[in-house]
Formats: structure tokens, C-alpha cells, sequence
């Protein structure tokens, strides 16, 4: 099934060398295809037809169109502060202790609980374009919610379009096949 209406939505993924850690990660593999859980903020806008601007802490790294979303029952390990509990924790590359949460807290071990989630992988592959023409102030500028942290975040269709028709880039639709 697709959307009724194409919508577009900028993916963060990550690399090894993020430093975040409230959890393990996620299946992305940039040229075909992007992890994510219902755990994540805005899961449940992106949908087979939508245009999709994948990005990382330097700005774009490509565009693509999703192809088919998948969804499996699962588990997520999070990993949290054990003195205030918050799950925004970073590791420490250089420093000890070897995570800090954003409140100011230092721990060598982070407690660990595992939540029942959706995973879901969307696929992009026949469709995906590198391309680094937008900076992240660039996508901020797109983006339609104030959020910074999330990792979905819906972009105006008609303006990142623009953006990229201004820097050469026409995404292309592939041929789909109905789920």
C-alpha cells in the first residue's frame, strides 16, 4: 500500500564512532535500507512512496524513495543512568568514569532494561542517490518540527525538493511492487 500523499522525512544514521549510547544501535545499511524501532519518535510517518533524505552529524549522506517498510515483533535493549534513570547517555572516549548522562552523571556501568518493540526496515536500495549538498543547518532549515534530537524528522516536501533540484540532484521513483 502506498501513501496517499508523498510526504519527505530526514533519517539520522549513525556511524561506529557515535558516541551515543542509550542503546545498541539499529540495522542501517546507508545504500539500501534504515533501522529503526516504535520506540523511536515519529516511527510512524514514513511510509512506502515517501522521499527520503538520510544524514548524519556532517549533513546529507544521500536521498532515496522507500521502497517497502518491514515490521517484526522484537526487543530493545536500552541502557540507562543509574542514578537518575535517563536514557540519554554518551560513552566517554578518553575519560574516566566511561559514561556521562545530559544530567551531569558519571558511572562505569549503565543499568540495562529490555522493552518489547516493533522493529521496522526501510528499504530504499533501487532508488538511493549519495549526496552531500545540504549542510545540517541546511536540513534544519527543512525540517517542519524544532526537535533536533530525533532521528525521524519530517522535512516540507516542496522545499527539499527545491534544495536539491538547486543542487542538481532530481531523486529518482523506481518501479514498485505492492506489498
Amino acid at each position: 500500500m502506498y501513501a496517499a500523499v508523498v510526504r519527505a522525512w530526514s533519517l539520522y544514521t549513525s556511524s561506529a564512532r557515535d558516541t551515543y549510547a542509550g542503546h545498541e544501535g539499529y540495522d542501517d545499511k546507508l545504500r539500501s535500507h534504515y533501522g529503526f524501532d516504535s520506540g523511536v519518535p515519529n516511527h510512524s510517518g514514513p511510509t512506502c512512496g515517501d522521499l527520503v533524505v538520510l544524514r548524519g552529524n556532517s549533513g546529507s549522506l544521500g536521498v532515496a524513495f522507500v521502497e517497502r517498510i518491514d515490521a517484526t515483533a522484537g526487543s530493545k535493549k536500552r541502557r540507562h543512568c543509574p542514578i537518575c534513570g535517563t536514557s540519554q547517555i554518551d560513552r566517554r572516549r578518553t575519560m574516566s568514569p566511561a559514561f556521562r548522562c545530559t544530567k551531569g552523571h558519571t558511572f562505569d556501568r549503565p543499568d540495562q532494561r529490555t522493552a518489547a518493540v516493533t522493529i521496522y526496515r526501510a528499504e530504499y536500495g533501487k532508488s538511493f542517490q549519495p549526496f552531500h549538498g545540504l549542510s545540517p543547518d541546511d536540513l534544519e532549515s527543512l525540517s517542519l518540527a524544532r526537535s533536533r534530537q530525533n532521528a525521524i524528522r519530517e522535512l516540507d516536501l516542496d522545499k527539499t525538493l527545491s534544495a536539491l533540484r538547486r543542487h542538481g540532484l532530481w531523486p529518482r521513483f523506481v518501479e514498485r511492487t505492492p506489498q
